[in-house]
């Protein structure tokens, strides 16, 4: 004759079932830590390739500098400019870096690839050295937006001949302040009192020195522009 004690089954099953949950709850936090583990080790190899991305892209422009110093400095005729296809423009590799020398192409052609030489960028005026006197001889340029220009970088409050000062900014709408400090962007210029598009950008709203199409097609699309088949700054 047997004899079965339910209460020793229900305890075992009950045993069986806690041990059960741990493992579970033991495999889940084995594969949290896993998995956490995983994507640090992923973003560290990703910041290792940005690292090294880095050091490349400045290799190459080391590398740029110092092949365009080696260009001119053994040019046949000095002051003058190589022709394009006389030295590597476009796609030179350093390493597996690549760089190119942005260039320009004809003023009165209108864009339709992209223009790779060396520039000459002698004859461009530092914004924050050039005299008022040197700006006045820019094309289309005003007496009293250069004098604004000078005021708007010097480090006073003493307003120049024609320029403006504080008190002129105070009145716009919205009002500004003055910067009386050196230019930082180019673009810059626009925040100057009197200062207008057409006169700062000219038809070369994108400084690259060519005329693309919208710099063609008159007030279609900005910048405004006489469409006469010519890039007039």
């Amino acid at each position: 004759m047997e004899i079965h004690n339910p209460s020793r089954h229900s305890f075992r099953h009950r045993t069986q079932g806690s041990v059960l949950i741990i493992v579970m709850w033991v495999s889940l936090g084995l594969v949290s830590v896993t998995l956490y583990f995983a994507h640090s080790m992923y973003f560290e190899f990703k910041a290792a390739g940005n690292v090294y991305e880095g050091h490349q892209a400045q290799q190459a422009i080391d590398g740029a500098l110092r092949y365009a110093t080696y260009l001119l400095a053994n040019l046949e005729e000095p002051g003058t400019l190589p022709e394009v296809d006389t030295y590597v423009a476009e796609q030179a590799l350093i390493g597996e870096a690549t760089f190119w020398y942005i260039g320009r192409g004809q003023e009165s052609s209108i864009a339709a690839t992209p223009v790779f030489s060396l520039v000459d960028e002698g004859s461009k005026l530092n914004l924050n050295l050039a005299t008022q006197e040197m700006l006045e001889y820019l094309p289309n340029m005003s007496a009293d937006f250069a004098a604004a220009i000078v005021d708007w970088r010097d480090e006073d409050d003493e307003v120049s001949e024609n320029g403006a000062e504080g008190d002129a900014y105070g009145r716009l709408n919205p009002p500004r302040q003055i910067k009386n400090a050196p230019f930082d962007t180019v673009d810059e210029l626009m925040l100057v009192y009197g200062a207008d598009p057409l006169l700062v950008y000219g038809e070369d709203a994108n400084y690259n020195g060519i005329l693309d199409l919208n710099e063609n097609d008159g007030d279609t699309s900005p910048p405004a522009d006489n469409a006469n088949g010519s890039l007039d700054f």
